[in-house]
């Protein structure tokens, strides 16, 4: 944006600086064209200014990408035309008596202030130093040359003006030219120091962001389920104080195994300097650890055999039990859009596991059709309650299905029982835009 902010500046000051161009080069041209102008220097000099001013304005104009390019011709151009005058006036007094420098030299010295400012605004710091060089040595040196061999010219006022005037302006160039360089590696170095720290906070804040989802999903998936299924039946009172105690010690010991096991993940993430520490494997609210490096369809079979037998209430009474995942190339998923998915299905099957009252039959399926990849759980249960309000399971849902361009749906079936379904297209573009 700044960027973008400081081009479109300097675009309009080129356009302002070639329209003056235009307009003071016309002004002086006509002006010249009144005057007595024997050799007619000061009339090509202006016209080829005022020509140049506008056919660089018209380019500019039309083309914005040009900006840098089309400046850069544009001094080389000016810079050219004081050079081939300066060596024209030296050549003419040479070879024409009565004429003297100091007086038939055209005042090119406010002009050289302005080219200066110019070229600071639009060539590179890198280049600076070349180019004012470049552009100053030559006219210098010649002036500096013709007046120590002509000292009765030297001798006058203006002679003696032009003299210092052109050593300045060398000296000055130099000086300019290494202390703006100078300024502007400085600035380059502070701003990629300041980017370099916004970039980590961001970074950290991404981590933070990433430890607290991770922490919110692993401890909904494990240890949230567990408490879940133990308020349910100590509230139906078909637990005994003995059996309680024993639930409490599983559920004590499943919350710090999975505090350790995100404690370990966190401290993997914020390790930048060794990428092979990145997470790289999915837990499970079990205690199953995945690796997500295996296929897709893998992995939803290992998540799969690891839920289902987890002690939730309504698996017990599931008689059928179908699942079946389709391998595909899952290359373009990355880690994070794997772990993901695991932990949508390892959700979606809890919730079946948890709420699924009567149910009979469960399947389970992930199937490759008109290019996308549907991920189905489905149960025979009771189905969806009136009036049941979407929680945070269905909102992680409709994120994932938004991340990988996809979509989420949750369903009463018509025969009785919820379908959850995520589908997502087999396109990388899609995933990597997303």
């Amino acid at each position: 944006m700044f960027e973008k902010t400081n081009q479109d500046s300097k675009r309009k000051f080129a356009l302002v600086l070639l329209f003056l161009g235009v307009i003071f080069a016309s002004i002086t041209h006509l002006v010249h064209w009144f005057q007595v102008d024997t050799f007619g220097l000061n009339r090509i000099r202006s016209g080829i200014m005022a020509i140049f001013s506008f056919v660089y304005l018209v380019l500019l104009y039309k083309k914005q990408t040009r900006l840098d390019s089309s400046m850069l011709q544009y001094l080389v151009i000016i810079r050219l035309n004081m050079i081939l005058a300066t060596l024209i006036n030296i050549f003419i007094v040479r070879d024409f008596d009565g004429l003297t420098l100091v007086e038939f030299y055209s005042p090119f010295t406010a002009f050289s202030f302005l080219w200066m400012t110019v070229v600071l605004i639009f060539v590179p710091y890198q280049k600076l130093m070349p180019f004012f060089l470049w552009g100053s040595m030559p006219v210098s040196i010649l002036i500096v040359i013709y007046l120590v061999l002509h000292p009765n010219e030297l001798n006058t006022g203006r002679g003696t003006k032009l003299f210092i005037a052109n050593i300045f302006f060398t000296i000055t160039y130099i000086f300019i030219s290494l202390f703006y360089a100078s300024l502007q590696q400085n600035f380059k170095q502070l701003t990629e120091e300041r980017l370099n720290y916004y970039s980590k906070i961001i970074r950290t804040q991404n981590i933070r962001q990433a430890a607290i989802k991770e922490t919110f999903t692993s401890l909904h998936n494990g240890p949230l389920q567990s408490l879940a299924l133990l308020n349910r039946e100590i509230k139906s009172k078909r637990l005994s104080l003995a059996q309680i105690t024993d639930r409490l010690d599983e559920l004590n010991t499943e919350i710090r195994r999975t505090s350790q096991i995100l404690t370990e993940e966190i401290v993997d993430l914020s390790d930048e300097s060794n990428p092979s520490t990145r997470k790289e494997t999915l837990q499970l609210g079990s205690g199953v650890t995945i690796d997500l490096y295996s296929p897709l369809h893998s992995i939803l079979y290992e998540i799969y055999g690891a839920t289902i037998t987890r002690p939730l209430p309504y698996f017990n009474s599931i008689k059928v039990k179908i699942r079946r995942f389709d391998s595909i190339d899952s290359g373009y998923l990355s880690l994070e859009q794997k772990r993901e998915i695991g932990f949508w299905l390892e959700e979606a099957l809890c919730n079946a596991g948890k709420y699924a009252k009567e149910v009979t039959r469960l399947v389970v399926t992930g199937c490759y059709s008109n290019g996308r990849y549907i991920l189905t759980v489905e149960d025979n249960g009771q189905g969806l309650q009136k009036n049941q309000r979407s929680g945070q399971g269905t909102a992680q849902s409709l994120a994932l299905a938004s991340k990988l361009g996809g979509e989420f749906t949750r369903e009463s079936v018509t025969t009785g029982g919820v379908k959850c379904q995520l589908a997502w297209p087999l396109d990388s573009e899609i995933l990597s835009e997303s």
